[in-house]
C-alpha cells in the first residue's frame, strides 16, 4: 500500500476529527500529528498503523451502536425496552395516591 505523505496526513486528520469530538482533544492530537510529520518524517508504516487503528475503532463504534442499541441505557430501561419488544409491559411500582 503506497500512499504519499500528504494523502496519509489528510486521511489521518479526517479520522482524528471523527474520533475526537471535543475541540481541545482534536487540536492536541492534530498538533502531535503535525509534529510527527514535520520533525520525524512521518514514517509511513507508523502512519498506516495509526490510520488502521483509528478507522477500525470508528467502525467498531458504528457497529456497536447499530447492533447493540440498548448499551447506552440503564438496567431498568433495558428491561423495560426488552419487555416492550416481546409485547409485555412492566408494572409501575411506587406510591399511588389514588
Amino acid at each position: 500500500m503506497t500512499t504519499t505523505l500528504p494523502r496519509l496526513y489528510r486521511a489521518l486528520l479526517r479520522e482524528l476529527q471523527s474520533a475526537y469530538h471535543t475541540p481541545g482533544m482534536y487540536q492536541q492530537a492534530k498538533q502531535e500529528l503535525r509534529y510527527q510529520f514535520q520533525h520525524e518524517g512521518g514514517q509511513t508504516r507508523d502512519g498506516h498503523d495509526l490510520l488502521t487503528y483509528l478507522s477500525g475503532n470508528r467502525r467498531f463504534k458504528e457497529l456497536n451502536e447499530r447492533y447493540s442499541p440498548l448499551q447506552k441505557y440503564s438496567e431498568g430501561e433495558k428491561i423495560e425496552m426488552t419487555a416492550r419488544r416481546v409485547g409485555l409491559s412492566i408494572p409501575k411500582f411506587g406510591n399511588h395516591s389514588e
